[in-house]
């Protein structure tokens, strides 16, 4: 395995405690971020762009501080928005979204674009117009999708956090396979553009990357609606230093795979599960309804009807029909997929994933958390899984083999995260997913934060990677 590519940044919030207090000048932290990019990116492939025209930073819990967007979604009004896609190549955005500005408002300093795969619609980051992008643990391997070139940033230590969205799980699979910590909101919290909507109201929440979780938490706080959050960046510091109530957790080891997980995956998850227990919590292993492998099936209906309407609407916005040459195999082979629902196809599979949502809305009725695995494997290699391919219904049984647990809370709109919390035994991260009800964010993040002692990580604001191989003391000052 190749040498890792990590380094040991401070957390965001350090970061800004330092440019508030003098002691960091923000042009010296945005030359040390960009120094960062330039040094290490060449062998990881996670920033598509970087900006030369900086816009100065506004006054904020974050001021100053450095990030990349994902480049999906997230539009600057008169900057290059290209979805990984070669198609959108020379596209630049007409305007800014709410999600920019609310991230700009927080006080944070957006210096460029991470990798994603085309148009965000696989579980690794591999797209023909940039290339892979590597894990920084093991370049070898896929720092996962669609927000890998996010993840790996964060992970590499080239910024401290990092915008990313998750429509089936695309904050929370590279989190995992990059060993940060990735939290997905519940649906409403943070604002998606109208155009974003899809027929279920929206599956896509927008967030970050991070290595601590107080980062996570503070920024969602400053850009969203987090109905159980204390107002003002003190109180919500001091309620995640206080542990959750005790909480009852239902674990399940696999949700849309028939098979179990990986060895080294189900190793993790008991530890996961163990380390709950000693910090009080009542632990069970037991079922969750509406999880069957023919949602699955409906959510991939569900995608590929949304790679038609995709394509559909760039051939309007072009003025002409959108060719096979135009985008990669598997998007093509998807759309064309897609393109025989009818409104009866469609309204059967919103049928099924509308079941889906109200099984498992109900279940958490006799549970507080969910505790899965995030992934059913370790980071698969490079090259395993890419957008070259037009083979769908293998594409997706792969997809389902490596990464089954995330999207059925994109379905059901629930908070859901991913935590570092085990390594495999060829020491690349494992992470573990836990769910709550909707609305429950906070609930989640004081519950994160209670376990991030144990967090498996590349340095950085929290412990480090090497100590055990299960992460160890060492907190800065700020977090003590």
């Amino acid at each position: 395995m190749a040498a890792p590519i990590r380094s040991e940044p401070p957390d965001a919030l350090t970061l800004a405690r330092r440019i508030a207090d003098g002691d960091l000048d923000p042009a010296d932290a945005i030359a040390e971020a960009r120094a960062r990019i330039e040094r290490d990116d060449p062998h990881v492939n996670a920033v598509v762009r970087l900006y030369d025209d900086i816009a100065p930073a506004q006054s904020g819990p974050f001021t100053g501080v450095p990030t990349l967007l994902k480049d999906l979604l997230a539009g600057e009004a008169g900057r290059p928005l290209t979805s990984g896609a070669k198609l959108l190549a020379g596209f630049v955005a007409p305007q800014s979204t709410a999600m920019v500005e609310r991230l700009r408002a927080a006080g944070l300093v957006v210096i460029g674009r991470t990798n994603t795969p085309e148009f965000g619609m696989m579980v690794t980051t591999e797209p023909a117009l940039f290339g892979p992008c590597r894990n920084p643990w093991s370049p070898a391997h896929t720092a996962g999708g669609s927000s890998g070139g996010a993840a790996a940033a964060v992970a590499a230590g080239m910024v401290p956090l990092a915008h990313a969205t998750d429509g089936g799980g695309s904050i929370r699979i590279p989190a995992s396979c990059c060993g940060c910590f990735g939290f997905k909101p519940s649906r409403g919290i943070n604002p998606l553009e109208p155009a974003c909507t899809d027929m279920l109201g929206v599956l896509t929440a927008e967030h970050v990357i991070t290595r601590s979780v107080r980062d996570s938490a503070v920024l969602l706080a400053a850009t969203g609606d987090v109905p159980d959050a204390p107002d003002g960046v003190a109180a919500q510091l001091a309620s995640l230093h206080r542990p959750p109530p005790p909480l009852r957790i239902r674990v399940v080891d696999r949700i849309w795979n028939p098979a179990a997980p990986h060895p080294d995956v189900a190793a993790s998850l008991r530890g996961a599960a163990d380390l709950c227990e000693s910090l009080g919590h009542r632990v069970e292993v037991g079922p969750l309804p509406g999880r069957e492998i023919e949602v699955a099936a409906a959510f991939a209906d569900f995608y590929c009807d949304q790679a038609h309407q995709t394509l559909d609407a760039l051939g309007r916005l072009f003025g002409r029909r959108i060719r096979p040459d135009d985008v990669e195999p598997l998007t093509w082979a998807m759309a064309e997929r897609g393109s025989v629902f009818n409104t009866r196809a469609r309204l059967a599979t919103l049928d099924r994933l509308l079941d889906a949502q109200a099984a498992v809305t109900a279940a958490f009725a006799d549970f507080d958390v969910l505790l899965t695995p995030t992934l059913a494997t370790p980071p698969i290699a490079i090259g395993r899984l890419n957008g070259q391919r037009s083979d769908i219904e293998a594409v997706f049984a792969e997809r389902l083999a490596f990464a089954p647990n995330t999207a059925l809370f994109n379905i059901t709109g629930q908070p859901a995260m991913s935590l570092p919390l085990g390594l495999s035994a060829d020491g690349l991260p494992i992470g573990a997913q836990c769910v709550a009800a909707t609305g429950q964010d906070w609930l989640l993040m004081r519950l994160a934060r209670s376990l991030e002692p144990q967090f498996v990580q590349a340095g950085g604001c929290g412990p480090g990677p090497a100590e055990a191989g299960r992460g160890g003391p060492g907190y800065c000052a700020p977090c003590t």
